[in-house]
This record gives C-alpha cells, sequence and structure tokens, in this order.
C-alpha cells in the first residue's frame, strides 16, 4: 500500500539485509490466513488462469519496519481494491488455504476472551441450489487448541462445548465478511465458483458463463462451521 519505493527503502532494526528482512517477514507471517501467500510465479500463474484476476499480499512501510496483512484485489489486471486482513482470513477460510492463526471469541463466563489457535482447516464446497441463480453450501472443518484465557481460571467441559460454539460463529463471520466483499464489491470470482460449476455441472456453466461476473451478487452461499477443540489448558 503507497509506493513500493518507500517498501524497499526500509531499514529492518534486526536485519542488515533487505532481502533477509523480507524472508524472515514472509516466514513469521506464514502460520496465519491474514496475507495471500503466494510468491512471483505463482501471482503470475493463478492472474493467467483467472483471465486477469488475483489477490495479492497488502505491505505497508514504516520506518523501520514493514507490515503485511490483508491483500489487494486485482481484477481485469487492474487493482480495484482492498481486502482488510480480517476479510483475507475470511477468503483463505472459504478456499481451504488456511494453515494457522487465532480467533479470538469471548469468554463464556464474561470474565474476559479466550483465543483459539487453528490448528488445521478442511472446507467443502458444493451446489445447493441450480435455478434461477446458484447457491453454494460450504462446509468448514476447524480444529484446534484453546491457547489463552484471560480471567485466568478453569474451562469446565460445558464452557468448552460453548467455545466450539463461539468459534464456529466467528469463522463464520469472517468467511461471510470477505466473501460478500469479493462477490458483491468487487464482482470478482476469487472464490472459484464458476470453476466449480465448470468442473463438477459443466452444462450449467455454459449457461451462466457469459453472465457470470453480474450474477455474482445475487449467488447465495451458506456457510456451516464445525469446531472442534483437541487441547485446553485445564478443564474441571
Amino acid at each position: 500500500q503507497g509506493d513500493i519505493k518507500k517498501v524497499i527503502e526500509v531499514t529492518p532494526w534486526v536485519e542488515q539485509l533487505t532481502s533477509d528482512y523480507f524472508e524472515s517477514l514472509y516466514e513469521d507471517t506464514g502460520m496465519t490466513g491474514k496475507f495471500i501467500e503466494s510468491d512471483l510465479g505463482e501471482f503470475l500463474r493463478t492472474i493467467n488462469i483467472l483471465n486477469g484476476n488475483a489477490l495479492v499480499s497488502k505491505i505497508k512501510p514504516d520506518k523501520t519496519e514493514v507490515n503485511i496483512g490483508g491483500a489487494a484485489v486485482i481484477k481485469d489486471y487492474r487493482m480495484v481494491g482492498w481486502l482488510d486482513e480480517e476479510e483475507t482470513q475470511g477468503v483463505n477460510m472459504f478456499l481451504g488455504r488456511l494453515k494457522g492463526g487465532n480467533i479470538i471469541v469471548e469468554d463464556p463466563d464474561n470474565y474476559g476472551v479466550v483465543t483459539f489457535s487453528i490448528i488445521s482447516e478442511r472446507s467443502k464446497l458444493s451446489l445447493k441450489a441450480r435455478e434461477p441463480i446458484p447457491k453454494f453450501n460450504l462446509q468448514v472443518s476447524i480444529e484446534g487448541d484453546v491457547k489463552g484465557i484471560t480471567h485466568g481460571t478453569l474451562i469446565s467441559l460445558e464452557d468448552s462445548l460453548e467455545i466450539q460454539e463461539l468459534v464456529s460463529k466467528a469463522v463464520k463471520e469472517q468467511i461471510l465478511k470477505g466473501t460478500t466483499k469479493i462477490k458483491d464489491v468487487y464482482k470478482v470470482d476469487l472464490l472459484k465458483l464458476g470453476d466449480h460449476l465448470r468442473k463438477y455441472e459443466p452444462k450449467l456453466w455454459e449457461e451462466y458463463e457469459e453472465n457470470w461476473d453480474d450474477m455474482l451478487p445475487d449467488i447465495g452461499i451458506d456457510v456451516n462451521v464445525h469446531t472442534t477443540i483437541r487441547n485446553i489448558g485445564v478443564i474441571r
């Protein structure tokens, strides 16, 4: 975001070489879905396959560091806008690309917040309705650990079940936030909905292909999230 020259001119306070700094930056943020993990080769392949459409990480310079998070939306080979970090993570969840990260939810007993650390995430897209406008269903499975509790007390089994529901709700909200921005605001199919129809419903895709971008805001997506806590600090 901003002048690319300012990013290159940042003087990191630890690494002496700019290349080493950028490499460590991506390594440190690798276990999160809040940016788009892609090298130049993958970006070029994506923008070619998707006919000029892609997501690319947002990098914002400071005096002594570079912050990475969020994404630029590329449509028809032009940047048309931004996704914030939550929207980007939501899109990564939709596409099943999430490698890790944290979800912060309110403590069931109203003592503060709970930090849920994602270990694995899987998503499965299916077509729910064909006409008059396609409607999709997304099933998401999240597994992770409870890593932080602000009040520092024991968590009951009942609380752990409620935390799972709260995490599922938060994940669903992030996914819908990101997908809505992509398809309703920017009207670009970076969710690969058309690709799904092309693979599994080719005749239906032939019917909709010509007007697909204009149809995007009207296409429905139902999201269902199932969360499993693998480990928790202490259970009473």
